[in-house]
C-alpha cells in the first residue's frame, strides 16, 4: 500500500473509517500487528527524509512516532525507500522492513530488537535491486523470515534463519509470486502466482513442507494474495481473470468461492469471508 489517508473497520470489516494520524504528511507504506493483540497496530509512513516507523495502542484512533527514520547505507545522499514491515508473533519489540537504499540500487532488509527505536539495515542477497516483499515471520522463532521477490528473473521465496544475515532461497518460477503465506504452525509455505492478462494460462499454487522440502503444485489455482488463519488458506483473485474473488482453499481445490456479481442475499457472507483475507 501507498496512502497518504488511512482507513480501518470495525465489526464490519466491508465498512471502513478515517481515522487520525501522521498519513496527510507521510503517506503509508505498510501496516503490521500481531493477532494476539488486535489494538496494537504498527505503520511505517516515507517522507522526504526516508521510512518512519509509527505504533497505534487503540487499533488506529491515535499514533505515536517510534525513534529515528529507517537508515540507508553510509554513503547514501538519497533518502531509503521501504516496501513492508512485519512484527515477529512472538516477541512484538523484533521488528522487520524491506526497501532500497543507494539511489533504489540496493535491496535491503532492516530489522528492530527494541520496538522500532533503533534499526540494523543488512544488503539482501543477490545482485541489482529486486523488489524484495515481507510475507512472515516464523510463529515460534523471531529470527526466522520469509521474503517474497520480484526481479526481472520472474519470482522467488526467500528465507533467513537469523534476522537476515543469511540466506536461502526456497522456490522459484518464471512467474512472480502474488501471494505467499505462512501456516499458523510455521510448516508449510503456500506460494501463488495469477494471470496478468487474460492470454496468460492461469495460475498456480505450491505448498512447500519446510521440514522436507517437499513441494505439491496444484495447476490453475492462482490466487492474487494469501492469507492462512487458524480456519484455513484463504485466497483473493482478480474476478476478470481468476475467476473469483475471494475463496477458501482445501485440499487444493476452492470452497465458499465468490464472485464480484453475487446477488446482495450473499453480502453477509461475502463479508465473512473478506475479513480472512
Amino acid at each position: 500500500m501507498c496512502s497518504s489517508d488511512l482507513l480501518a473497520s470495525g465489526s464490519n470489516p466491508c465498512s471502513f473509517a478515517h481515522v487520525a494520524g501522521p498519513f496527510g504528511q507521510r503517506p503509508a507504506i505498510d501496516l503490521t500487528r500481531r493477532a494476539l493483540e488486535p489494538a496494537r497496530v504498527w505503520a511505517l509512513t516515507q517522507d522526504n527524509a526516508g521510512p518512519r516507523l509509527s505504533r497505534s495502542e487503540d487499533g488506529g484512533a491515535t499514533w505515536q512516532d517510534l525513534g529515528p527514520p529507517l537508515p540507508g547505507a553510509p554513503s547514501d545522499t538519497a533518502a531509503p525507500y521501504a516496501h513492508t514491515l512485519d512484527v515477529a508473533p512472538s516477541d512484538p519489540q523484533r521488528l522487520y522492513a524491506t526497501g532500497l537504499v543507494s539511489n533504489f540500487a540496493q535491496s535491503v532488509l532492516w530489522r528492530s530488537l527494541d520496538g522500532g527505536q533503533s534499526w540494523q539495515v543488512q544488503a539482501m542477497p543477490g545482485p541489482g535491486a529486486p523488489a524484495d516483499f515481507l510475507a512472515a515471520v516464523a510463529p515460534d522463532d523471531p529470527a526466522r523470515v520469509y521474503v517474497r521477490r520480484i526481479s526481472q528473473a520472474g519470482g522467488s521465496v526467500w528465507t533467513s534463519p537469523d534476522a537476515g544475515v543469511s540466506w536461502q532461497q526456497l522456490w522459484s518460477n518464471e512467474r512472480t509470486p502474488t501471494g505467499l503465506a505462512l501456516a499458523p504452525d510455521g510448516k508449510t509455505l503456500a506460494v501463488a502466482t495469477s494471470k496478468r492478462q487474460s492470454t496468460e494460462a492461469a495460475g498456480d499454487l505450491w505448498f512447500i513442507a519446510l521440514d522436507t522440502g517437499k513441494v505439491q503444485k496444484f495447476v490453475g489455482l492462482g490466487a492474487t494474495c494469501l492469507s492462512w488463519g487458524v480456519d484455513g488458506l484463504w485466497a483473493c483473485g482478480a474476478e476478470s481473470l481468476d475467476g473469483f474473488t475471494v475463496a477458501r482453499i482445501v485440499d487444493g481445490q476452492r470452497s465458499q468461492v465468490l464472485h464480484a456479481k453475487r446477488s446482495e442475499e450473499h453480502t453477509s457472507e461475502l463479508q465473512s469471508l473478506a475479513y480472512h483475507v
